[in-house]
């Protein structure tokens, strides 16, 4: 068994990322030395940080690791990150009361309610490809497809009127942004509660087909749930299905540009689309710091001595491509058809919303895939990428047919 291997001089934690599809090489040479390494947060804190898939998912499993974000060693990767009440976001909270609320979501995210939410998922694709077509090339497929597919899907998920669209976006693009300062992330973040808490108030007197007015109706009128609790659901909803789903969606187009084998299997044969996704899913291993936790008791995770009190990091790009579990893992199989990735996490606290999110991803890679088929990078400054090590992904990716 290890003991604190680490000298005073700790690595930095998150680290860019140099290729956009694979992890930053820090954390390759981590994982190579060690199952859990110590390092220093851009936050002023200091946590572990678990690299290898076998330690992270016994880390996630842990009956004694908490996201309790109250607590005074709960790990933050940034400067200006502010914490609501454990009670009011799924994600924060703890066993028992973690099991009401999940059960209360996860009903809105079934395989049958997102099958029910098809049709209106295709119309949004279909949409928002022919405005594209209407206008014609070159256009920023980010901006003008990629965000606003999951921006769409979260306001048709919530019940949310469509005018409210550009508003959700534009900020919740700034709360995922770590180069947002600590004086913008609060700006963004108040303006969306406060357009959200409008939205709430409305539905309680008026509710609305969607996940708000199923809250309210069912759980919030005979006091299951509160105004309050309903708006920090409803926030960590939109953030964490928005960027998320966006960037895979660029990515995924950015790989398919330069493996043409690949993409033409896929045209040829639409079924093998969800297997592709998936792997997608893992090589792109988006954000890296949000698996965060504390340990609520001396544990040991990956052969290393952890502290009650001690911060824990969950990395998710590492594991995600270690080659202890994986077979090649740096190539895009259409075959792996794997869920064993961590993007979704794992554990209780595993994405309530994965299936909704593989379905977006599902539709929107068979439009764009079958309905644009000559689609091409643009000539001249095609593509700008972000790895500022909380949410990789893409600035600008230009493309014409």
């Amino acid at each position: 068994m290890s003991t604190d291997r680490i000298s005073v001089e700790l690595p930095w934690f998150p680290q860019l990322r140099e290729d956009p599809m694979r992890p930053p090489p820090e954390y390759e040479i981590w994982r190579e030395q060690d199952a859990v390494v110590k390092a220093q947060l851009h936050s002023d804190q200091r946590a572990w940080v678990v690299v290898r898939h076998e330690a992270a998912r016994e880390a996630l499993l842990h009956p004694d690791i908490s996201v309790d974000a109250e607590h005074p060693h709960f790990p933050k990767v940034r400067k200006g990150i502010t914490s609501r009440a454990n009670d009011t976001m799924l994600r924060h909270m703890d066993p028992p009361i973690h099991g009401k609320y999940r059960r209360m979501l996860a009903r809105q995210f079934t395989a049958k309610r997102v099958a029910e939410l098809r049709p209106e998922l295709e119309r949004i694709l279909t949409e928002t490809i022919d405005a594209i077509l209407a206008t014609g090339g070159p256009v920023d497929l980010h901006h003008e497809v990629s965000l606003v597919i999951p921006t769409r899907v979260i306001c048709a998920l919530l019940g949310v009127d469509y005018r409210y669209s550009a508003d959700v976006q534009r900020l919740a693009s700034v709360t995922a942004s770590a180069a947002s300062s600590p004086e913008e992330l609060a700006a963004a973040a108040g303006e969306l509660y406060g357009i959200l808490d409008r939205i709430i108030t409305e539905q309680e007197s008026e509710p609305r087909e969607g996940l708000i007015g199923r809250l309210v109706t069912e759980h919030l009128a005979n006091g299951e749930i509160e105004h309050r609790q309903i708006l920090g659901q409803v926030f960590m909803i939109i953030i964490a299905g928005h960027e998320t789903t966006a960037n895979t969606i660029s990515m995924g187009m950015l790989q398919l540009f330069a493996q043409q084998d690949i993409r033409d299997r896929v045209a040829a044969s639409p079924d093998l689309i969800p297997g592709m996704v998936e792997d997608m899913i893992r090589m792109h291993s988006l954000v890296d710091g949000t698996l965060s936790r504390v340990a609520k008791a001396d544990m040991v995770i990956g052969g290393q001595e952890i502290k009650n009190g001690e911060g824990v990091i969950v990395n998710i790009s590492a594991p995600n491509f270690d080659p202890r579990f994986w077979d090649r893992p740096y190539e895009l199989n259409l075959d792996r058809n794997s869920r064993d990735h961590l993007s979704f996490g794992a554990g209780p606290h595993m994405c309530v919303g994965q299936n909704l999110a593989r379905e977006e991803l599902y539709l929107a890679f068979h439009q764009l895939l079958t309905r644009i088929p000559t689609l091409r990078l643009a000539e001249d400054d095609a593509v700008e990428m972000h790895n500022d090590g909380f949410i990789y992904g893409v600035r600008r990716l230009m493309v014409d047919w």
